[in-house]
């Protein structure tokens, strides 16, 4: 980078992305989808692990043990962090603006590799959440047939 390129930057940066911390879920309510992402999830995971553990070089329970775990890291940190870039100018090189691009592009590629463990813990979440509705819909049913009950 030369100096006046360190220097436009420096003096009228364009807009980069950010990072949001915590959680952002959208909750989807299509019972099916919940369904086949969270069955996706169930079945591909244990694959994944059964074609990745045996190259760990530990014994067979340690080995399985540090995969499922950092699996489980992985999901969690991946549902936690949530890198947004800045989709106004991902297409266009702007060479006076090095600082935003890189950190844009940086973004994007941070955004891909936390992909996959956001969704698996979008799935798993989705699932809770149709079991609890699925739950509450039955109390409520359960209570509305009683005799006694009247809504507040």
């Amino acid at each position: 980078m030369s100096f006046s390129q360190w220097w436009d930057d420096q003096r009228d940066p364009m807009e980069a992305g950010t990072v949001q911390l915590g959680c952002s879920h959208v909750i989807c309510r299509n019972p099916f989808l919940v369904w086949a992402r969270f069955l996706f999830v169930v079945i591909g995971l244990p694959v994944l692990w059964y074609f990745v553990a045996p190259h760990v070089p530990l014994p067979t329970w340690q080995a399985w043990t540090l995969v499922v775990g950092v699996t489980f890291i992985y999901v969690a940190l991946s549902y936690l962090i949530n890198p947004k870039p800045d989709e106004a100018g991902l297409m266009v090189d702007h060479y006076t603006n090095v600082g935003s691009d890189i950190w844009n592009r940086g973004l994007i590629y941070f955004a891909l590799i936390l992909g996959p463990g956001r969704f698996v813990a979008e799935a798993g979440l989705d699932m809770l959440i149709l079991f609890q509705t699925r739950r509450a819909e039955r109390a409520l049913a359960e209570a509305e047939a009683d005799e006694d009950w009247e809504p507040a």
